[in-house]
């Protein structure tokens, strides 16, 4: 296990007057998401430039540093985005350009919103709806996911840690549904409509 050490130099202005605990407890807490973000940074630059090296002196004269992405990579956290220019390498042998972090760290592709920053939504929409979760997680945190991120990561959950049996011919009798749009099948896999309307009286 490698041990990583981080520097980090803080510069505050204490009022002469009118200082009090709680005021200096509210200021940390206004800088404590900046500074989270400036750690995770540090944190990747660290593993990135190691990595980096342990591709060039395996392979000699096979992968080169070909500088950084263009444009930054946005990684949203429970402690707000992170923007990030990923360090890229060249492959010799199949002349292809690649981010080497994205795998060491299994960075997924196209995801913005990190598994981890949709804890406390997916917590959320458990006990209320994925509408009600994303306003919750909004006023408390300040920002969150949209209720259709919150549904895909609910549905990427379900689909890989859980063993649910097939329920395509099963007929349901009753359906919550947490007021969003949802579809009702119709004859010969057509839809009958969107919304509550197309579930019926009494949903």
């Amino acid at each position: 296990m490698d041990e990583l050490e981080i520097k980090i130099a803080l510069s505050y202005k204490i009022p002469e007057n009118n200082l009090t605990l709680n005021g200096i407890l509210r200021g940390l807490q206004e800088d404590q998401n900046k500074l989270m973000r400036n750690i995770v940074k540090a944190i990747l630059t660290a593993i990135e430039k190691k990595v980096i090296e342990e591709y060039i002196s395996s392979y000699p004269n096979k992968y080169y540093r070909y500088g950084r992405q263009p444009r930054a990579r946005k990684l949203i956290t429970s402690f707000g985005p992170v923007h990030y220019k990923l360090a890229q390498l060249y492959d010799r042998q199949t002349e292809k350009v690649f981010p080497p972090l994205t795998e060491r760290l299994s960075i997924l592709p196209y995801k913005q919103y990190q598994r981890e920053a949709l804890e406390a939504a997916v917590g959320q929409a458990i006990h209320l709806s994925f509408r009600m979760a994303e306003k919750e997680v909004r006023r408390i945190k300040g920002h969150a996911p949209g209720r259709s991120t919150l549904q895909r990561c609910v549905k990427e959950l379900a689909e890989g840690y859980g063993q649910w049996p097939c329920y395509k011919n099963r007929d349901f009798k009753f359906l919550m549904v947490d007021g969003d749009e949802s579809q009702a099948p119709g004859s010969e896999g057509t839809t009958s409509g969107s919304g509550r309307d197309a579930l019926g009286p009494g949903i």
